[in-house]
């Protein structure tokens, strides 16, 4: 709040909830759906990559994806292990998953932020074989900390566990040009092209994903 109070140059008292979205029946809003009386609060969707808990794929869903899309849902028609269990494609809509935002993304001391380099960093030590949503899965080895997370690429079997994703130049082999400067509040196309930080790994929840250096 007091970096907030900085910058607008004037203090802030006290924070407000949002107001309720006009009724579109009267004629005040557009609804991002047909079906709803209400217009929905605009927002952009981010991390755009997600997982699903049960079958542990990676899908990319695009960053204006409204949140009763059904493509929040997984329909994956692979699977991480063999078996003889229905796979997400299978089961009836209702009962296959809600895709779940990945905890991982990354963050330069500008205040850039960007999607976690899923294909790239799988396929570090293997030349990229074109795979990406729906072909990636974000498997638990049973190892401790960073060893147990992997991707894992179906279609090569190219695999790497995020050992080194929090070291202080991760990407140096992905991003030759140091940060890419995405800002994805603005929409997917915002990128800073000048930007020399350099990128490292946040959590999702963690406070150094919200607010820059």
């Amino acid at each position: 709040q007091r970096r907030l109070s900085a910058a607008l140059g004037r203090a802030i008292r006290r924070f407000l909830s949002p107001a309720q979205a006009p009724d579109r029946r009267v004629g005040h809003a557009q609804a991002a759906t047909a079906d709803e009386t209400r217009a929905l609060m605009p927002f952009v969707r981010f991390p755009n990559w997600h997982f699903c808990s049960r079958c542990r794929v990676l899908w990319k869903v695009p960053w204006n994806t409204p949140k009763n899309d059904s493509r929040l849902r997984c329909s994956s028609d692979i699977r991480l292990k063999k078996g003889t269990a229905k796979t997400c494609s299978e089961l009836p809509d209702w009962k296959k998953p809600f895709l779940i935002p990945v905890r991982f993304a990354v963050a330069c001391p500008s205040g850039h932020i960007m999607e976690f380099p899923w294909e790239e960093w799988a396929h570090l030590n293997k030349t990229k074989c074109g795979a990406g949503s729906g072909k990636l899965f974000l498997a638990a080895t049973g190892a401790v900390g960073l060893a147990g997370v992997e991707v894992k690429c179906s279609q090569c079997q190219a695999r790497r566990t995020l050992i080194g994703a929090f070291g202080p130049d991760p990407f140096r082999r992905i991003w030759s040009d140091l940060c890419p400067g995405h800002r994805p509040w603005l929409g997917p196309d915002a990128t800073q092209r000048d930007c020399t930080e350099i990128p490292v790994t946040v959590q999702r929840g963690a406070s150094n994903t919200y607010f820059a250096e």
